[in-house]
């Protein structure tokens, strides 16, 4: 049996009439043609009786969004379940997320507990292939 629980972070307070750059920096009175179309940062817990504890991630996975699923992966590592990460509906990730990653990798194991990515694809897959990181994040 399994059961979702769905946590939900806003990038922003307030997105409405933001003009901004892919980054999502503000860029007030300029660049009248970019919309800002952030994703909040989604978590799907499925709990089940097997190991290690699939998290379903989508949105955009950086600064504004990252301690969620941080806090989330640390919980589960505490409680000596092994984490996999489906990242298939995560559009976008920055550096800070990529720590987070790395992060989450390097204390499972440390605790000898099983972490790894699963569905990169497009610009998730991009910044895990161009820093060299994907083959560590994606294998238990």
């Amino acid at each position: 049996r399994t059961s979702a629980a769905r946590v939900d972070r806003p990038r922003h307070k307030s997105r409405e009439d933001r003009t901004c750059d892919p980054t999502g920096y503000s860029l007030q009175g300029t660049a009248p043609g970019l919309a800002c179309h952030m994703t909040p940062l989604s978590i799907d817990v499925v709990s089940s009786d097997e190991v290690p504890l699939l998290l379903l991630v989508s949105g955009e996975l950086d600064w504004g969004t990252v301690e969620a699923l941080q806090l989330t992966i640390e919980r589960e590592l505490a409680k000596g379940r092994g984490v996999v990460l489906d990242v298939r509906h995560l559009v976008f990730m920055d550096s800070t997320g990529l720590s987070a990653l790395l992060r989450a990798k390097h204390n499972a194991s440390r605790l000898t507990l099983d972490f790894r990515v699963e569905g990169h694809q497009g610009a998730v897959a991009s910044v895990m292939e161009r820093t060299g990181t994907l083959p560590w994040l994606t294998t238990p």
